[in-house]
């Protein structure tokens, strides 16, 4: 992953498209955690979006908060990776 030194000039919220994972170990989701940490340590946020499935399911476990299920394509996306 990436050290946050690449992310100082701005806090803005990272976004991550995760439309092409279908499940997250619990490794992938300690990973996730920690980036989060980071980003927020530095004024930024960790932005989750399409997320589906099983890997859902991991982030909901973990309490990565997640965004409403959208009604148009029954993915979640556009939501803040939140405590």
């Amino acid at each position: 992953m990436p050290s946050p030194s690449h992310f100082q000039d701005a806090p803005r919220p990272l976004v991550l498209d995760l439309s092409g994972v279908d499940r997250l170990s619990a490794s992938g989701v300690r990973e996730l955690l920690a980036l989060r940490g980071r980003l927020e340590a530095m004024g930024g946020m960790l932005v989750l979006s399409n997320v589906n499935g099983a890997a859902a399911e991991a982030l909901r476990r973990s309490g990565l908060a997640l965004p409403p299920t959208s009604s148009a394509g029954g993915s979640a996306s556009g939501g803040r990776a939140g405590r």
